[in-house]
């Protein structure tokens, strides 16, 4: 899925691009064969501006989503295609979607995202890996990610990281 560090940049714009306006984005993480996002969507009341001038009607808001989705993941696969000189599809499974509806599952899930990097043998430190959300919500740059969000739900930027220094002890990490 990535190649090289402009389809990672590519990948991340379009992906902000496309569903800012239906997601808020807490984590993610992208490796070279995959990667994980941690969002929530939007209320309707908040996205319905930008559904009717896709002229969609929202009456089937899964719907709208998934064509959003397609449209993204279609765009992408095309841009990497001719950036390559390949053909074919490049998203080989359906999207994964699972529910969070608990705190304590919503911090071990963004943990997990930020460390898959060390889980898959990719680097000894996921704190510095470029492609993760990690580096960019203890920063201070400009982000779309939701990070006053994503540091309240662990009491704070300290939390946040001693959350992730403690759990650390717990990554699989190859001898």
């Amino acid at each position: 899925m990535f190649r090289n560090a402009e389809n990672y940049r590519f990948f991340i714009q379009n992906f902000e691009n496309y569903l800012k306006e239906v997601l808020d984005i807490y984590s993610y993480c992208l490796l070279p064969s995959h990667f994980h996002y941690i969002v929530r969507v939007k209320q309707l009341a908040d996205m319905i501006d930008f559904l009717k001038s896709l002229s969609k009607t929202g009456a089937d808001i899964n719907t709208d989503l998934i064509n959003i989705f397609r449209a993204f993941f279609t765009g992408y696969t095309m841009a990497f295609n001719k950036y390559h000189h390949r053909q074919g599809s490049l998203f080989n499974h359906k999207f994964r979607r699972v529910l969070i509806d608990d705190i304590e599952t919503l911090k071990d899930r963004i943990f997990y995202v930020h460390s898959n990097p060390v889980h898959h043998s990719l680097t000894k430190e996921f704190r510095d890996y470029k492609w993760s959300s990690y580096p960019i919500i203890v920063s201070g740059e400009p982000t779309i990610i939701k990070r006053e969000e994503v540091l309240g739900i662990f009491g704070g930027k300290d939390q946040f990281i001693k959350y992730h220094d403690t759990h650390t002890a717990v990554i699989a990490r190859p001898e």
